[in-house]
């Protein structure tokens, strides 16, 4: 079973992803999730 939120946040990243188009998309992510934990404090 998918937690709730999991498909909003995945479908996020897939959108920056897309538009950005990062070399490294590992990096990339770890930056998009720790951008969002910093709006989140």
């Amino acid at each position: 079973r998918v937690p709730a939120g999991f498909q909003n946040l995945l479908e996020g990243l897939v959108r920056e992803v897309l538009r950005e188009q990062p070399g490294d998309v590992v990096a990339f992510a770890a930056q998009h999730f720790q951008r969002l934990l910093e709006q989140r404090e």
